[in-house]
């Protein structure tokens, strides 16, 4: 595999890359917005995938994993959507990233969200956006905010591969209501 920034990828992260650089080649030579999905099992390795994609910059869903992304994601500036959106809410001018990780993906349409996304896809910024269940808990999709999605790996093919544990579901016999 790819040896990026002390990563080595597995054959899936290596070709995740490839498809994004390549996705948003073909998005921007049509004219369309250069933002997909890569959905990926917790445990899938996303990070790995971001930093072999070098963003500008990481979006972080809260301050507990900028510390976190900031260690993994090499030279990426990482900020909490919090402080994004209030600087947006102020006025002010956000990072100039034309390259911009978001994690868990799924709160890229919600209210707080939406305007900071925007405003890095009408500046033409490459945006890759990244869940385990890339879809909002009342079932929509993040087509208003990318334009292709691209599934990484499944669960399964994971743990025949070898890298993640099998699991067990474990449930009571009968639903109580």
């Amino acid at each position: 595999g790819q040896v990026m920034t002390g990563y080595t990828l597995r054959p899936y992260q290596a070709k995740a890359v490839d498809w994004t650089l390549d996705m948003w080649r073909a998005l921007g030579a049509q004219g369309r917005r250069k933002s997909v999905v890569l959905q990926l099992p917790t445990g899938g390795g996303k990070t790995a995938i971001l930093d072999a994609l070098h963003p500008d910059g990481v979006i972080a869903p809260g301050v507990d994993l900028v510390k976190q992304l900031s260690e993994r994601v090499c030279g990426a500036q990482v900020e909490t959507i919090q402080a994004l959106s209030r600087r947006l809410a102020r006025g002010e001018e956000l990072p100039e990233w034309d390259r911009v990780a978001i994690d868990e993906a799924r709160w890229a349409i919600a209210p707080r969200w939406r305007p900071v996304v925007e405003y890095y896809l009408s500046r033409g910024a490459e945006l890759v956006l990244t869940d385990a269940t890339p879809a909002t808990a009342d079932g929509r999709g993040l087509g208003v905010v990318a334009e292709e999605l691209y599934q990484v790996a499944t669960m399964h093919e994971l743990i025949d591969a070898g890298y993640l544990v099998p699991f067990k579901v474990l449930a009571p016999d009968r639903r109580v209501e």
